[in-house]
Parts: structure tokens; sequence; C-alpha cells
């Protein structure tokens, strides 16, 4: 190598190489490639930007997002609302909120009638609950008015459901973004060709009361879900008593939002919501803490027997659209035995505490092993220390290693290694605890960031990887040479098959994969994928990634 050659080819992070002119200058000062709009929207999907991270706030993010997302409305409006879907109704994200907004951006900016049609028409499918309706309809009303069609796809959201759930969305969900039920009928005027249906409208827009359809009635079926929606409505006046209230419980199928403020801490309403089965499991592992403290969850009793039950049912996991944040988040929050926020306390039961681990593990994507040799590289710079759930105070590299742990079950050669201007191993196991990860990464934070350091060290040592699974934030800056040279080197000089799977922890704009040498390449010779770090797919999309080689066997596509 001559003198101005070595001075063109060797750069430190912190420099634009000169045969990588796109490359743009991250937050922290080094040298990243920019993700595509498509990536972004993910990102955007499972991540959100509704909280500020190391060096972006909130907002700043969100207006990135958008930005993206109305760049890929422009270039294919209906393969964005296809993507918002498939994250939305596969429960990949552990909040709905972006793909609501997402959705509405796309029915407001839509090129054409057809195109916002398009997505008003995905509305039941990301839309399930009347939050999310009421949610969608303040977001949207701030970007377009109530013309026909949203008039029309609001009223199907009403129309398309079975009386049954009509009630359980009206009175479960009365509510939420100062918009209620009562304003959305308004402004929608839906009409069904059920009776009771177009009682329960009536009732809630004041044209009708509730009693007169009641007694009109000539439905059995009609009558009762008459009698469910209106004592539900009165159970939140304090109409009746607490034995009347269990009765009504069991007999209506009623769920926890009915309850009068009274009876938030009464023993007998929370055993009866639970043994019937009416919490859903969101709404029953959030309320863990407050079962405990009413009695509930005591050793031996069937509210701890039928807890552990749900939480070791997998179909029911998986039906739930529940996401490991979500569990990770309760588990977090139960075992501390008192509330993060208020005085609120409780004795933790362990076996409920092993349970919620368990279900942790259940909750994602189920995959066959590869059979591969891995490394999972974690970051524990500085920049990963930000909580990205700010209700509870988990960082994104203890985050990372706790989804490193479901991979560490799956895949036997696999070991974990942290990172940030240095490189260790990880005493991390597929026998730890949960709690013992999180708090043994949780204290390492430390130093600058160098995204080339799993590479290096593979390199070094002469060890032989397939895959390299680093969970980063791609803020990295302080290396003596880029990660994707790393990469290059390595598979120069180790294993030229290897490949390099980034797990995004952050909502940027920002790789270190260089996905533009693979263009032209088949599946089987790319070498980077940009994945979610948070995805609960994120093992199935690796394994797909990983496999997609000569001698790989078949696998199942997973859809963007």
């Amino acid at each position: 190598m001559t003198k101005y050659t070595k001075l063109l080819t060797e750069n430190t992070q912190m420099e634009k190489p000169f045969d990588k002119p796109e490359m743009i200058q991250n937050d922290a000062g080094g040298y990243v490639f920019a993700i595509d709009d498509e990536e972004r929207l993910m990102r955007f999907l499972i991540l959100g930007s509704d909280s500020n991270t190391y060096y972006s706030t909130a907002k700043e993010l969100t207006l990135e997002s958008a930005e993206a997302i109305k760049n890929m409305i422009i270039a294919d409006c209906k393969k964005c609302v296809d993507i918002i879907v498939n994250i939305s109704d596969s429960g990949r994200a552990p909040k709905n909120d972006p793909a609501i907004f997402a959705l509405a951006m796309c029915a407001s900016f839509g090129k054409t009638a057809d195109e916002r049609n398009y997505a008003l028409a995905a509305l039941n499918k990301v839309c399930r609950t009347a939050t999310h309706l009421f949610q969608f309809v303040e977001t949207i009303s701030l970007m377009r008015g109530w013309g026909r069609s949203l008039k029309k796809y609001v009223s199907k959201w009403y129309t398309d459901k079975e009386l049954k759930d009509i009630v359980y969305q009206t009175v479960k969900y009365r509510n939420r973004n100062n918009w209620s039920h009562k304003d959305v009928l308004r402004l929608s005027h839906p009409k069904s060709n059920n009776f009771a249906i177009n009682s329960i409208f009536a009732d809630i827009t004041d044209k009708q009361d509730i009693t007169k359809a009641i007694v009109e009635s000539t439905n059995e079926d009609e009558t009762f879900q008459l009698r469910r929606y209106s004592i539900a409505k009165n159970m939140t006046r304090n109409a009746y008593t607490e034995n009347e209230i269990c009765d009504y419980i069991v007999k209506y199928n009623l769920p926890m939002e009915c309850l009068p403020t009274s009876m938030k801490n009464n023993k007998k309403v929370w055993e009866t919501l639970l043994l019937s089965g009416n919490l859903p499991l969101t709404a029953m592992i959030r309320n863990l803490g407050q079962m405990s403290k009413c009695g509930v969850l005591n050793d031996y009793s069937d509210g701890e027997k039928k807890v552990i039950e749900t939480l070791h049912n997998e179909e029911y996991i998986k039906k739930s659209r529940i996401h490991p944040l979500n569990i990770l988040t309760a588990y977090y929050t139960y075992r501390l035995g008192h509330s993060l926020r208020g005085s609120n306390s409780w004795e933790v039961n362990s076996n409920i505490d092993s349970a919620l681990e368990d279900a942790f593990y259940l909750a994602f994507t189920n995959v066959e092993p590869t059979n591969m040799t891995n490394m999972l590289a974690l970051d524990v710079s500085g920049s990963m220390s930000c909580c990205p759930n700010h209700n509870v105070p988990i960082t994104s590299s203890a985050i990372s290693a706790a989804f490193a742990m479901f991979y560490l079950r799956t895949e036997k050669n696999t070991h974990v290694y942290g990172f940030s201007d240095k490189f260790i191993p990880l005493k991390i196991n597929k026998n730890m605890s949960l709690d013992q990860v999180i708090r043994g990464v949780s204290h390492m934070t430390f130093g600058g960031t160098d995204c080339a350091l799993p590479m290096l060290y593979a390199l070094e040592k002469k060890i032989k990887i397939d895959n390299f699974i680093i969970f980063t934030d791609s803020e990295t800056w302080f290396g003596r040479i880029h990660p994707y040279k790393a990469l290059e080197t390595y598979k120069k000089n180790i294993n030229p098959n290897a490949k390099l799977i980034v797990c995004a922890t952050e909502n940027s704009a920002y790789s270190i994969a260089d996905k533009s040498s693979d263009k032209d390449k088949s599946n089987a010779q790319k070498s980077a994928l940009n994945i979610v770090g948070f995805d609960s797919a994120w093992p199935q999309l690796i394994r797909e990634f990983s496999l997609t080689s000569s001698h790989a066997e078949s696998c199942v596509v997973l859809k963007p």
C-alpha cells in the first residue's frame, strides 16, 4: 500500500472514508450509514418517538419520523399501510400509538382518494379498541377534515362489530384523548341493521334511554346484551352492592373499567374479575401489585393458581398480542414490591414473579435454532443509558440483555459480550434469571462507543463467527477503524460468509451496516441487515437472514 493510498483508506470513525461518500455524521460525531425511509418507518412503529434519547428530543425524533413516513406515503402509500397493519396486527410493537399515528398520516396525505380510502379501510385492523379509535380520531382531526370517506369508515368501525362487542367497547372504553363515543357517533352517524345496536347508539347520544329499548326488545340475546350495557352504565354510579357487582361481573362478563372507584380496593371484586376471566392479560399483569395488596394472590390461593396458569398459557399469550417488553416492564415493577409513583406497596409472590419471567420468553415469536455460531454484542456505552420506557427505569442496554436471553436459550452456539470503548465477555448464561441479567448490565454503562470491536475481537482471537448480532444505537465514534471495514477485514481473513445484523435500540436515522455493497447481490451473498432490536419477531428475522445461503435450509419468510 502506497503512502497516498494509506492516507485515503485508513480512517478513524470520526473521519469520512474516501470510498464511502454516502456516509453521514451521527449525533456523536462519528460517520455511519443512513437508513432508508422504510427502515425508519419500522423503527418508528416499534420504538416510537415519544421519549427523549441521549442525543435527541422526542420532538426532533417525531419530526424526523413524520418526514420519513410522508416520503413513504408519496412513494407507495399502500405499501406503507400494509407495513403499518402488519406491525400492529401481529403485536410486534410494545405500543400501538405509532401505528395509529402513521395510519392517520396515510389517510390524510395519500396522493389520491383511492390511497386515502385504502388507509381508512385498515382502521379496524389497527384500531382494535375504542381507545385506539379515539386516538386515531384525535390525530386525524388535526390533519384533515371530516369528509364523507372518514365518516364512512369510522361508522364502519362500529357497524362491522357484533352486538356483544359493541357493548364491551362502549362500557370498557368510555372516553380517551378528549373524545367519547358520544362525540364520535355524532360525527360519523352509524346506522346498523340491529335494533339493539341502534338503541345503544341512541342512548349514548341522548336520543333515547336504554330502558325503553329493553322493554321493546323481542330477541332474548339482544335483551341480555341491552341489560348488560345498562348495568355496566349504572355500576360506576355506585348503584349496586358488593355482592351484586360480583354477580353481574360473572353473569354479564363485565370488565374492570366498569367498577366504581369505591370498589377498586375490594378483595372479593378483584377475585371475581380474575377468576371469571374478565381480566385480559395486559390488564392482569398491570394490576398484579394491586391484587397482591388486596390479598387475592396469597400463597395457595385460587388467584395465585389462576395467574400462574395464565402466564404459562403460550397459546393465550400469543393470541393476546402482548409484547415481551410489556411483560418485562410488569416483571420489573411487580418484583419491586412497590409502585414507582405513589405509595402503593405489596408483598411479592415468588411463584408469580417466576411465572412472569416464563411469560416473557413465551411472548417472542417461535423460532427454530439455526445451529450457527453467533456473537451477541451489546452496546453498553453512555448513550445506551437512556430508558425507552420512562415508567420503568430499565436502560436500553439492560433491555437488550434481557432480549438476548431469549436468543441464548434458542441458539446453543452463542456467547454474549459487552462493548463501549472496550470489549468484555459478559457473564451471562441461559440459566440466569432476568433480574440477574438486568442488574448486571444496568451497572456497567461506561465510556465511548466503538461498534467495530466485536469484529476486531473475533479477528484477533481467530474465532469463526457466522453472525455478528449487535444491539446498538449506532452512535459509534471512538474507534480507529469503521465497523464496515472491520467486517470486511474479518471476512477476508477468517470467514467470508460472516454476516452482520444490526439491532437498533433507538429510532434514529443511523446504522453501522453497509447495505450499499449488497444491492446487486443475491440473498445468499448479502452480508448486512438492519432490524429493530425490540421487535418481538427479531429472532425470526435473524434466522431468515442468516439461513439465506447456498447450504441453508428453507425458512418461512416473515413479511415486513
